[in-house]
């Protein structure tokens, strides 16, 4: 007697995408984000500063920090406008890196910039930082959605592979991480 086979179908698996950079791609937001703080000083009088480096944090009115807390570092640039120009559709959050809060005095903080993803510079603020899973499953994009690039992150004015572009629609139109869409040009 011959044994029985029984098939198992493979499980269904969403393709993925794995995307190490993840929280150094900034976001367009309408409504402003307050800051925790922002960077005065960097010890040394640095020109540029990186990772390593240590840094001076003043905290924003009623905030405080502790000790061992990560911040993201950002910059904002003026408020981006739709493809028209006429409506704002929100601010560019431009992310410079991450500090973590090593010692606490009464006036500010001092902090270790544990990774810089560009230049950081005095003034940037920061923000508590939330990790962002590096995996992204990968889905269909909405088949009736169309929309515009607004800007690539880094206000090139080409744009090639591997670039990151922000465009006029969000999560009000159904947009998720990881959803497909086919970009065009129409002479």
């Amino acid at each position: 007697i011959a044994p029985e086979v029984i098939e198992v179908p493979e499980p269904d698996v969403a393709p993925t995408f794995y995307f190490s950079s993840i929280d150094s791609i900034g976001y367009v937001k309408k409504d402003p984000t307050i800051p925790s703080g922002a960077i005065f000083k960097v010890k040394d009088d640095k020109e540029m500063i990186s990772s390593g480096d240590m840094v001076y944090v003043s905290p924003t009115d009623g905030r405080s920090f502790t000790p061992g807390d990560r911040y993201t570092v950002y910059r904002t640039f003026e408020k981006l406008k739709d493809p028209s120009g006429k409506k704002g559709i929100g601010t560019q959050y431009y992310l410079t890196g991450i500090v973590r809060i090593t010692h606490v005095e009464p006036e500010y903080a001092i902090g270790h910039i544990s990774r810089s993803y560009r230049t950081i510079e005095i003034g940037d603020q920061l923000t508590p930082y939330h990790p962002r899973s590096s995996e992204i499953e990968l889905t269909d994009g909405i088949a009736s959605l169309e929309g515009r690039i607004i800007a690539s992150e880094e206000h090139a004015s080409l744009m090639g592979d591997n670039m990151i572009a922000f465009i006029d629609k969000g999560t009000g139109s159904g947009v998720k991480p990881g959803q497909m869409y086919h970009i065009y040009y129409q002479d």
